[in-house]
């Protein structure tokens, strides 16, 4: 249960960050190009928590956590990659 409910955490901060850039981006009337991408993305790790939550609860915890840990994994190497971008080239835009 552990492992499900930290990917699933995992899996609910995504959402937060990506509705809240694509949020700021709306309401600021900021144009970003690669904004369309963001949409089927976020539909995405919805519809994915939404289904590894009704297996959870179904009792298919195993599945449960192996469907929200595919995209956990997914959003930390980006976060860890985003974040070496950060330290060791401040300056590259």
């Amino acid at each position: 249960m552990n492992m499900y409910l930290t990917g699933f955490a995992i899996d609910c901060l995504a959402i937060l960050a990506l509705s809240g850039y694509s949020a700021y981006n709306y309401f600021f009337k900021k144009p970003i190009t690669g904004l369309k991408y963001i949409k089927p993305v976020l539909f995405l790790i919805i519809t994915e928590c939404f289904v590894s939550a009704y297996f959870a609860h179904s009792g298919n915890l195993t599945l449960a956590s192996v469907i929200v840990w595919v995209q956990a994994v997914a959003v930390i190497v980006t976060a860890l990659f985003i974040l070496l971008i950060i330290i060791f080239k401040p300056d590259w835009r």
